[in-house]
C-alpha cells in the first residue's frame, strides 16, 4: 500500500467514525440526552476535562472531539459550568 493509499484509507475511516457519531448524537439528543460543544483547547486542558468527566459524571457520557453528550442533564449542567 502506498503512502497516498494509506492516507486515503485513514481519512475514510475517520470520516466514517464522524458520521456514525453524528447519527448516534442526533438519536441520543432526541431521547433526551444533552449535547455540549466545547471551544478549542490545548491537549493538556483536554486531559483535565477527560479526568473530570470520569471522576464526577454519574450518567453515561459519549464524546468525539469537542462534542460531549450527557445522559444525565445534571452532569451536563455541571460540565458546562466547569468547562465553558
Amino acid at each position: 500500500m502506498t503512502l497516498e493509499e494509506e492516507m486515503l484509507e485513514q481519512a475514510s475511516v475517520r470520516m466514517m467514525k464522524e458520521i456514525d457519531f453524528q447519527i448516534l448524537a442526533d438519536m441520543l439528543v432526541e431521547l433526551g440526552w444533552v449535547r455540549v460543544v466545547l471551544k478549542p483547547m490545548t491537549h493538556e486542558q483536554g486531559v483535565h476535562v477527560d479526568h473530570w468527566v470520569k471522576t464526577y459524571c454519574k450518567g453515561a457520557v459519549e464524546t468525539m472531539g469537542l462534542v460531549w453528550l450527557f445522559e444525565d442533564p445534571k452532569d451536563a449542567t455541571w460540565f458546562t459550568m466547569k468547562w465553558l
